[in-house]
Protein backbone atom coordinates (compact mmCIF):
# COMPACT_ATOMS: atom_id res chain seq x y z
CA UNK A 1 0.00 0.00 0.00
CA UNK A 2 1.68 3.20 -1.18
CA UNK A 3 0.40 6.74 0.74
CA UNK A 4 0.79 10.03 -1.06
CA UNK A 5 0.46 13.77 0.47
CA UNK A 6 -0.94 16.13 -1.39
CA UNK A 7 -2.75 19.50 -0.67
CA UNK A 8 -6.46 19.91 -0.41
CA UNK A 9 -8.67 22.66 1.49
CA UNK A 10 -5.16 24.47 2.06
CA UNK A 11 -3.63 21.48 3.96
CA UNK A 12 -1.66 18.71 3.36
CA UNK A 13 -2.91 15.71 3.51
CA UNK A 14 -2.39 12.02 3.28
CA UNK A 15 -3.92 9.26 1.20
CA UNK A 16 -3.53 5.85 0.05
CA UNK A 17 -2.62 6.52 -3.68
CA UNK A 18 -5.29 4.20 -4.97
CA UNK A 19 -8.08 6.05 -3.04
CA UNK A 20 -7.01 9.53 -4.00
CA UNK A 21 -10.35 11.30 -5.38
CA UNK A 22 -12.74 8.02 -5.50
CA UNK A 23 -14.21 9.32 -2.63
CA UNK A 24 -17.25 10.55 -4.46
CA UNK A 25 -17.51 7.01 -5.96
CA UNK A 26 -19.01 5.95 -2.64
CA UNK A 27 -20.85 9.03 -1.49
CA UNK A 28 -24.69 9.11 -1.57
CA UNK A 29 -24.95 12.65 -1.36
CA UNK A 30 -23.54 12.16 -5.59
CA UNK A 31 -26.68 10.80 -6.27
CA UNK A 32 -29.24 12.50 -4.01
CA UNK A 33 -31.37 15.21 -5.73
CA UNK A 34 -30.94 17.34 -2.73
CA UNK A 35 -27.19 17.57 -3.48
CA UNK A 36 -26.45 20.95 -4.93
CA UNK A 37 -22.69 21.94 -4.93
CA UNK A 38 -22.95 25.28 -6.48
CA UNK A 39 -25.75 26.79 -4.16
CA UNK A 40 -24.86 25.93 -0.34
CA UNK A 41 -28.32 28.15 0.12
CA UNK A 42 -30.41 25.32 -2.02
CA UNK A 43 -28.15 22.33 -0.86
CA UNK A 44 -28.86 19.59 1.83
CA UNK A 45 -28.03 20.72 5.13
CA UNK A 46 -26.62 17.75 6.05
CA UNK A 47 -23.99 17.89 3.20
CA UNK A 48 -23.36 21.10 3.87
CA UNK A 49 -22.43 19.97 7.91
CA UNK A 50 -19.85 17.59 6.61
CA UNK A 51 -18.39 19.87 4.13
CA UNK A 52 -17.73 22.23 7.07
CA UNK A 53 -16.61 19.16 8.89
CA UNK A 54 -14.19 18.36 6.18
CA UNK A 55 -12.82 22.02 5.88
CA UNK A 56 -12.45 22.32 9.75
CA UNK A 57 -10.70 19.40 9.99
CA UNK A 58 -9.15 18.91 6.68
CA UNK A 59 -10.61 15.76 6.11
CA UNK A 60 -12.27 14.23 2.74
CA UNK A 61 -15.25 12.24 4.19
CA UNK A 62 -17.93 10.27 1.59
CA UNK A 63 -21.46 9.44 3.48
CA UNK A 64 -22.25 6.12 3.28
CA UNK A 65 -25.49 6.36 4.67
CA UNK A 66 -28.30 9.28 5.26
CA UNK A 67 -31.67 9.49 6.65
CA UNK A 68 -32.51 11.81 3.93
CA UNK A 69 -31.00 10.31 0.80
CA UNK A 70 -33.50 10.61 -2.11
CA UNK A 71 -32.34 9.11 -5.44
CA UNK A 72 -31.90 11.35 -8.78
CA UNK A 73 -34.14 10.76 -11.62
CA UNK A 74 -31.50 8.89 -13.83
CA UNK A 75 -28.83 8.86 -11.31
CA UNK A 76 -26.39 6.35 -10.11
Amino acid sequence: MTFIQYEHHGSDVWVQEDQKGKHWEHCLCASCYKFDMFNREANCPIANEVYRLCVLLDLVLPVWECPRFSKKLGGG
